[in-house]
């Protein structure tokens, strides 16, 4: 038993003993390609020249100092693993925004972009600013950036940066900034998709300046800002930044609004959003022309979907309302088209709202509310309603309403022309519809070759001392070798189908002439 425990001890005093590597300082310009392992320190800015290459290995540890940054004009690669991340963090005493962060700014792009990927980065005043004047293809990817007290990503004046499966959690903190989660700003082209963005503050995502970006399959959640403010936007897109793409994405519990376009032309399809005081909105005079479809919008408790501010020309269909004082509201803007939309305000008394010369047209939409009206008008509003399920007895004109305040209530009509002999349909045929009761009120349209043309018929005008009727309407149809026809006292209370049968005239072509 002695010679044992004798050998046990002999076998540890000659095991090799492993030292720990010391932590490396670095500081100054790095003017050659260079790799980074371990621990390393960064007690003053560190400068990596263009042309050169920082790597840095998984696992490694970048620790800075206060006032400290890494700014790279050339090229950086750090790319860590799912058990090997590479954490860029605060010195011991240092408080979160007194490190600047990672600033990826290429003075040339023959090097190639730079690319982060399982990396982790806290504490900074802005995680990580990708820069370029070309398209230099930055990629951040599968990273964490938490605590950063202005900005979790930025991207500005880069073109194509790639910024995916990243979380960004409780950045953002200055009121009055554009700030929060991840920052496109004069950007261009950059793809933004499958990031999680939480407990951020004033923006989770916000495009500023920047056109073609695409916003795609990102989940957004408790955006905070100042109480009853517009602080707390999950997606903005702002004035001056056009032709984007917001897409699939989810966004919940935001302090004022989850997604918010104040510009021209963007898309936003298909995004789930809810949870918050407003569901969307669309805002301001340069927003213009934007598709907002097929987006499922809920649990707001102010207007879930709303367009004010002088936003006009925007078309917004096929989109699904659940719950909101507002279904929807619209507020000085216009005109603008609702088409498909659904309004299901359950257990709360929401409907539509039109305020301070707002102009809209509805047109197959549906609503259900427990409250007394379907449509509210107010001050200088006017609507169209096409081939809706609202009521026109529950049409309220509030505050500021008077003669020149009025709601159309209109009905498609389909008109079928057919050969009365063949049955088959007649195209080219003229066909008019006009009141029987206000000769001023007429259209008309050439039937398609499938022998059909469609009109949206008025049915009424109502307005703050009634309804307004100009049904019954004629139909008169004439075409070239064809006797006219006419149907007359037609009745226009819903949409409707009607079909016109013309004999083929005698003796050579039709003499009718068109109406």
């Amino acid at each position: 038993m002695m010679r044992q425990n004798l050998w046990c001890l002999v076998v540890l005093i000659m095991a090799p003993v492993a030292l720990a590597e010391p932590d490396r300082e670095v500081s100054g310009r790095m003017v050659e390609s260079t790799s980074w392992d371990g621990t390393i320190v960064v007690k003053q800015t560190v400068t990596v020249v263009p042309g050169a290459v920082l790597t840095i290995g998984p696992g490694t540890r970048v620790v800075f100092h206060k006032g400290s940054c890494l700014v790279v004009e050339g090229r950086l690669l750090a790319e860590g693993g799912e058990k090997t991340r590479i954490h860029f963090e605060l010195a011991k005493g240092v408080l979160p925004g007194e490190w600047s962060g990672l600033v990826i700014r290429p003075e040339s792009l023959q090097v190639g972009p730079s690319k982060l990927t399982g990396c982790q980065v806290s504490g900074a005043a802005v995680g990580i600013t990708l820069e370029s004047d070309g398209a230099a293809h930055h990629q951040v990817v599968d990273c964490r950036f938490e605590n950063c007290s202005d900005v979790g990503i930025l991207v500005a004046g880069a073109s194509r940066a790639l910024v995916k499966d990243n979380q960004v959690i409780g950045c953002g903190s200055a009121a009055g900034k554009i700030c929060g989660g991840i920052v496109l700003d004069e950007s261009r082209y950059a793809l933004v998709q499958g990031n999680t963005i939480t407990d951020c503050r004033r923006f989770g995502i916000v495009v500023n300046d920047g056109d073609l970006n695409r916003i795609k399959s990102n989940k957004i959640q408790s955006i905070a800002g100042k109480p009853r403010s517009t602080e707390g936007m999950g997606i903005c897109i702002q004035a001056g930044s056009n032709r984007n793409l917001v897409l699939s994405n989810h966004v919940t519990g935001c302090n004022y609004n989850c997604i918010v376009i104040y510009s021209r032309e963007n898309q936003v399809i298909d995004n789930d959003v809810g949870n918050s005081p407003d569901g969307m909105g669309l805002a301001g005079r340069n927003c213009r022309g934007n598709i907002v479809r097929d987006n499922r919008i809920s649990r707001g408790w102010w207007s879930t979907l709303y367009v004010t501010s002088m936003a006009r020309d925007n078309v917004l269909y096929n989109n699904v309302v659940y719950g909101g004082d507002g279904g929807i509201t619209t507020r000085a803007a216009g005109p603008n088209l609702w088409e498909n939309c659904h309004f299901y305000n359950h257990n709360s008394q929401g409907h539509v709202v039109l305020m301070g010369t707002g102009i809209a047209t509805f047109r197959r939409c549906t609503l259900k509310t427990n409250g007394p009206h379907h449509l509210s008008l107010e001050y200088g509003s006017h609507a169209r309603v096409i081939d809706c399920n609202f009521d026109k007895q529950r049409v309220v004109f509030g505050k500021g309403t008077g003669e020149s305040n009025f709601v159309e209530w209109l009905h498609t009509v389909e008109v079928s022309v057919v050969d009365a002999e063949s049955d088959r349909p007649v195209p080219g045929a003229m066909v008019r519809i006009e009141s029987e009761r206000d000769s001023n009120r007429q259209m008309s349209a050439e039937t398609k070759q499938g022998g059909r043309a469609a009109f949206e018929v008025l049915e009424t005008v109502i307005r703050k001392n009634g309804t307004h009727d100009v049904t019954p309407h004629r139909v008169v149809v004439a075409a070239k070798g064809y006797e006219s026809g006419n149907l007359s006292e037609v009745e226009v209370r819903e949409r409707m189908q009607l079909t016109v049968r013309l004999r083929p005239s005698v003796g050579g072509p039709a003499t009718n002439r068109s109406p």
